[in-house]
């Protein structure tokens, strides 16, 4: 399809967005440095270009990345919070937030992926919980919510827009057969009427026009392709049909309120770019118009009663790097390099090298607003070189090595396009990137790890007890051809995410243990458990103050072995006046295994997976924080045959 283009001279800038909000990858907090605490007031930045279009960032320094939805008035956003999982509405002229739902908790359910009302009096909003996600309505100042689509009949539900007359809103269901589905739910009585069943296939982004008679949303080009086209169905699911064409990846952003263009994102001009298309009666007019180029992996966030368009960019990146260090204090010599090539936009984590030091593989999380799915990252050592393996699977955890380095299990769950939504463990086949479902684990678990060349794997099993009592763990080896399994060790735990990894000589577990009844008042423990027959012992005891920083999973991911299985490498507050402040966390230190005897490293040791060599070290360090924008008077006047606009 050919493309007119709108004349911008604008400068290029390269705003990558990170990952990993869904409510499992919380704790997934890297150690970084510079990160911006809370939403700051950002200083007047604006652009204006030559055809008068007008970016200004109006909020900078937030933490997560942005969920919600503008107020008509565009002085409001909806948002989560991330310290109770609660929806709260952000002013963004003086960056106060004000909480609007009062029943969160991250074990009972929260809330995400908000829309405000077009008269601004009620919030649609996602409700996540153990049985599923449903949609929730609520006043804007508070009160009580209304059930709008049952978390119970449903795998996965968000609200992505309302009708004009506030009487609507258009969702998308994936069902517990794993059907995706576009729906229209009644505010007044909560009855729901299918626009469109999608199979397998799930929309990133979905808007409905402003006279309410038809739907615009995205969808994959087939089952394989990362690519996605952009489709305008009619509300009564007739007259189904594509708008860009073929090639590059796009992603709707919605009508603009006047209702004559449909806007949304793609890269298919070679860089990631919004484009106008204008349509009648659901009917493209024309040649989609290029109103911004160079945006990179924008965030959708939505439209003001003005027409003002409200989007969310990245101001950091987490990347993957390597240093030598010095294998006695841990100090690093020379400069870390980043080993992330610039293209891979998003979160790089987890590191593992191979059993013979040759690659490197670790996750990486994919940009958001782009319907992107995660990857496993090989690079070879020698040469440099990258392989990503492309993987429809959610909340990707710790990828590990078998024994002859032609496999990686990793702990995930299935992505909605596959439609299952089973949750266990995953065989990746590192050679033909091949992966498939290996075993489920109903009760819940908390990683996995080989024991041999691909054929028996350990992983940490859990199970809720009566809350708000504790509930059973334990570790269990799994032999993948006969399904046959044996319990190592069981434990009472009152934390169902602490983390652990396992020896390179496959003998041994060191994990972090919970303190049981006050886990804020009482000690962790650094123990260590024999796969052979369950014997535990001891190393250490600490306190997880990180400062700033919330205590939980985040702090416990730096913790690993070294390559002869002696020592183990941890960071942690063996007391509370070992907070370095000028870091804001605690010490690193080594505990070797036979004798317990700990040694402190230096400050700046990096704590990440070491080669077999013993002295290089692959970590990641970086920073995660989000800005909003507004992009105004970007509507095409008339165009001249020559593409630009008079």
């Amino acid at each position: 399809m050919k493309k007119t283009t709108v004349v911008l001279p604008l400068a290029a800038a390269t705003w990558l967005a990170a990952s990993g909000c869904a409510p499992a990858d919380r704790g997934e907090g890297v150690q970084t440095a510079g990160f911006v605490s809370g939403a700051q007031l950002a200083a007047a930045v604006a652009e204006t270009d030559s055809q008068g279009i007008v970016t200004r960032r109006i909020l900078a320094g937030i933490e997560w990345m942005p969920m919600g939805s503008p107020s008509p008035d565009g002085r409001y956003v909806t948002d989560n919070s991330w310290e109770g999982g609660n929806l709260v509405l952000r002013d963004l002229q003086t960056g106060e937030e004000r909480q609007i739902t009062n029943e969160a908790s991250w074990t009972e359910g929260w809330a995400e992926n908000s829309r405000i009302s077009p008269d601004g009096r009620s919030v649609a909003y996602a409700w996540y919980s153990e049985g599923g996600t449903g949609v929730r309505v609520i006043p804007i100042e508070g009160g009580e919510s209304r059930v709008l689509v049952s978390d119970e009949e449903n795998q996965w539900a968000r609200p992505f827009d309302w009708s004009a007359d506030g009487t609507q809103v258009l969702v998308g269901l994936t069902r517990p057969d794993g059907t995706n589905q576009i729906g229209l739910v009644d505010v007044a009585d909560a009855g729901l009427h299918i626009v469109k069943s999608l199979g397998r296939a799930s929309p990133a982004n979905m808007a409905l026009s402003p006279d309410g008679r038809h739907v615009a949303y995205d969808v994959q080009r087939d089952e394989h392709s990362p690519e996605r086209t952009v489709h305008i169905v009619a509300a009564d699911g007739s007259r189904d049909r594509e708008v860009t064409g073929p090639g590059g990846h796009n992603i709707v952003l919605g009508w603009e309120p006047s209702g004559r263009y449909l806007l949304y994102y793609g890269d298919g001009s070679g860089s990631p770019s919004v484009w106008a298309q204008q349509t009648t009666e659901g009917r493209p007019q024309g040649e989609p118009l290029l109103i911004r180029s160079d945006l990179w992996h924008l965030i959708p966030i939505g439209f003001s009663a003005a027409g003002d368009y409200f989007y969310g960019v990245t101001t950091g990146k987490v990347d993957m790097y390597t240093v030598m260090t010095d294998p006695e204090t841990g100090a690093p010599i020379g400069e870390p390099q980043s080993v992330t090539p610039h293209y891979q936009a998003g979160t790089a984590l987890y590191p593992r090298w191979s059993p013979d030091g040759r690659y490197l593989a670790y996750r990486r999380t994919p940009p958001s607003g782009g319907g992107m799915r995660h990857s496993i990252v090989i690079r070879a050592v020698e040469s440099g070189e990258f392989r990503e393996i492309g993987l429809d699977l959610e909340v990707v955890l710790t990828p590990d090595w078998s024994t002859d380095g032609r496999f990686l299990v990793v702990y995930a769950r299935e992505g909605r396009s596959r439609g299952r939504n089973q949750e266990g463990i995953y065989r990746i086949d590192v050679q033909s990137g091949e992966h498939g479902f290996a075993r489920m684990v109903e009760t819940g678990m908390r990683g996995a790890a080989w024991v041999d060349d691909g054929r028996t794997v350990v992983y940490k099993e859990l199970s809720g007890g009566d809350a708000p009592g504790p509930g059973w763990c334990r570790f269990v080896t799994l032999d993948l051809s006969s399904g046959r399994e044996r319990e190592i060790y069981r434990w009472r735990c009152w934390s169902k995410d602490w983390w652990w990894t396992l020896s390179p000589d496959r003998r041994t577990i060191v994990g972090v243990f919970d303190p049981g009844e006050n886990p804020p008042e009482d000690p962790w423990t650094l123990r260590l458990v024999s796969l052979s027959d369950g014997a535990s012992r001891d190393l250490a005891e600490f306190k997880p103050w990180v400062g700033d920083d919330a205590p939980g999973p985040s702090l416990f991911r730096a913790l690993y072995w070294t390559p002869d299985s002696r020592s183990v490498h941890f960071r942690g507050c063996l007391s509370p006046d070992q907070l370095i402040e000028a870091l804001n966390r605690c010490p690193n230190w080594s505990f070797d295994v036979e004798t317990g005897e700990r040694r402190r490293l230096a400050d700046d040791a990096p704590i990440g997976s070491i080669h077999p060599d013993g002295r290089r070290v692959a970590f990641a360090d970086g920073e995660r924080a989000y800005e909003i924008w507004v992009m105004e008077n970007y509507l095409p006047g008339e165009v001249s045959e020559s593409g630009t606009r008079d």
